[in-house]
């Protein structure tokens, strides 16, 4: 980027560039400006419902509590901002140069044709994610392939 051009940034993240969306969220690689590490900020689109808004606050806090090794951590949120239409999300980044991407784009890259080694890896790492939830009392409903993130070493 240009340094005479104002880079965009939340909090301590400095946007690099912006990575592909995901279904409900726009994503940017950024940088923590006083760590130099790198991270994705999801700014989710929150309805304007006043119980939407709540249980999407209340998502954020239930995953912000996660911590398991096929759930991508919450580093950081801003939701006061939700009630104004807008959330925030930092998670670590974790993909490569162009970050995570779906297991929808994944198995569209492929030609729809996923190696049935790595669809048994994608099961199993999903199983374990959604027992985990469940086990400490949070339910998703059903995952679509849009909504899995796949990192460079699936």
């Amino acid at each position: 980027m240009d340094d005479r051009v104002p880079r965009l940034r939340i909090g301590p993240y400095l946007f690099v560039r912006s990575i592909e969306p995901g279904r409900s969220a726009d994503r940017w690689l950024a940088v923590h400006e006083r760590d130099d590490t790198t991270f994705v900020v999801h700014r989710f689109r929150v309805p304007r419902d006043r119980v939407e808004q709540r249980r999407f606050v209340g998502a954020v806090e239930a995953l912000s509590e996660l911590a398991h090794p096929h759930v991508l951590p919450i580093v950081q949120s801003s939701l006061g901002s939700a009630w104004a239409g807008n959330a925030w999300v930092v998670t670590p980044y974790t993909g490569n140069a162009d970050g995570l991407v779906t297991l929808e784009r994944l198995a569209r890259d492929k030609g729809g044709r996923v190696p049935p080694n790595e669809v048994e890896r994608a099961a199993v790492q999903l199983l374990e994610a959604v027992e985990h939830c469940h086990a400490l009392g949070h339910a998703h409903g059903s995952i679509q392939a849009d909504e899995v993130l796949v990192d460079p070493r699936g």
